[in-house]
């Protein structure tokens, strides 16, 4: 489920990708993705980088 969840957010370019990475180490070490999962997450980031806002 929660891998899910991070897909669909990753999906949608609207995140902070440093805080996305921090999150994913976390639910890794913590044992709530496989390592199969937060490099397949963590390559979804280089194909759907956040976009960009302008302020």
């Amino acid at each position: 489920m929660l891998y899910i969840v991070c897909e669909s957010v990753i999906r949608s370019q609207n995140y902070d990708q440093e805080d996305m990475l921090k999150k994913l180490g976390k639910y890794k070490n913590a044992g709530l993705l496989t390592d199969q999962e937060y490099l397949d997450l963590v390559e979804l980031i280089t194909d759907f980088p956040p976009k960009v806002t302008q302020k």
